[in-house]
């Protein structure tokens, strides 16, 4: 199988794997023929990606850390939550306890599934709709920040509640008209100031609440601090920051990066890696860079590239030692036949130039 564009569909493809709605229902099941009236429905709903099974990636296995059912019911609860926090939005009103324990039993959900996985791997790949972005970037941090809390050392109840603060860390921006949040274009002043009050908001909403940790609060408040100072809503230093609050800090800025915004499109994932990697030098954590790009895949199975000397390429396998250096199967650009398999550990004169789609 192999993602590819609805806009790029082969003949005689068929759906690799199930496609959810924006309710976390399923919309088709895997194994159909696609037609020209299935991706319209994908259009409808707002689906742009799928993974498909085609003569050219037959045989590649794709799996998710986390089940494509799992992430759809797990994204389709946090947005339940979300929108009915958001129907009491001019009110101070904490957040519901029965809201909370949604929560805390959707982060032990995750920690669950992620522990059962051999390998600690994330695709940045977001199959469920652009109407979906603000609920699934919740679920992507979170499970970003439990992955990357796991290989750092932490215990399971610590990565508990890094995963409760993750999941929750955009809540004050139920508090923030939707004028603002679905802008498409560049904010105002006026605007990106409001915007930039989120975090304080969230924590106002929690922080009476005995029964969630500090430590999630604090990933509210604090997200998008910076190392350096620059960050906001407090201006923290290094000194200010644990290392928990880095991991998500990098892990919302990564999802940030990779799924499809409002205001633009996605960028591929080494191009993200090489701008936070800039940022190293002075607002992000060198450390815990080094650590989460071990935890992320640079080129995802299924995927389609470019190479330097012009050939098309998918890629058939995964080099975690050596993430610029998968298998690949040679593709016929023409007609997108399937010509022979390549290491890229053995041809080293052949370089990933870029990702297409």
């Amino acid at each position: 199988m192999r993602i590819c564009s609805i806009q790029k569909i082969p003949q005689k493809a068929k759906l690799a794997k199930p496609v959810y709605d924006h309710k976390g229902i399923l919309l088709l099941n895997k194994g159909i023929d696609i037609t020209e009236s299935i991706t319209n429905k994908f259009k409808a709903n707002n689906i742009y990606f799928i993974y498909i099974e085609d003569d050219i990636s037959e045989g590649i296995e794709i799996e998710s850390i986390i089940d494509d059912e799992t992430k759809a019911m797990i994204t389709f609860s946090i947005k339940n939550i979300i929108d009915n926090v958001s129907c009491g939005k001019k009110t101070n009103a904490m957040l519901p306890i029965q809201e909370i324990k949604k929560v805390e039993n959707i982060v032990d959900t995750l920690l669950k599934n992620i522990k059962e996985k051999n390998e600690l791997s994330y695709m940045a790949v977001e199959l469920m709709g652009t109407d979906m972005n603000t609920y699934t970037h919740s679920v992507n941090v979170a499970i970003l920040s439990i992955i990357n809390s796991i290989d750092y050392g932490y215990a399971d109840s610590m990565c508990e509640k890094i995963g409760f603060g993750a999941l929750m860390h955009d809540i004050g921006k139920t508090r923030i008209d939707n004028h603002v949040l679905q802008k498409h274009g560049i904010l105002s002043h006026e605007e990106f100031n409001l915007m930039k009050m989120h975090p304080t908001l969230g924590y106002k909403m929690l922080k009476s609440d005995p029964s969630i940790s500090s430590i999630s609060k604090s990933i509210i408040l604090n997200h998008h601090e910076k190392l350096d100072g620059t960050g906001y809503p407090s201006g923290l230093t290094a000194s200010q920051m644990p290392d928990f609050l880095r991991i998500v800090t990098l892990s919302d800025m990564f999802d940030a990066m990779t799924t499809d915004r409002v205001y633009r499109r996605r960028i591929p994932v080494h191009v993200a890696l090489e701008n936070l990697m800039a940022d190293c030098i002075s607002k992000l954590d060198a450390k815990i860079y080094n650590r989460f790009v071990r935890n992320v895949i640079l080129y995802p199975p299924g995927s389609m590239v470019m190479l330097n000397e012009g050939t098309t390429a998918i890629v058939s396998e995964y080099n975690k030692l050596n993430p610029t250096r998968p298998k690949l199967r040679i593709v016929d650009s023409k007609n997108y036949s399937y010509q022979e398999e390549i290491d890229l550990m053995q041809v080293l004169n052949l370089l990933i130039e870029h990702t297409i789609d």
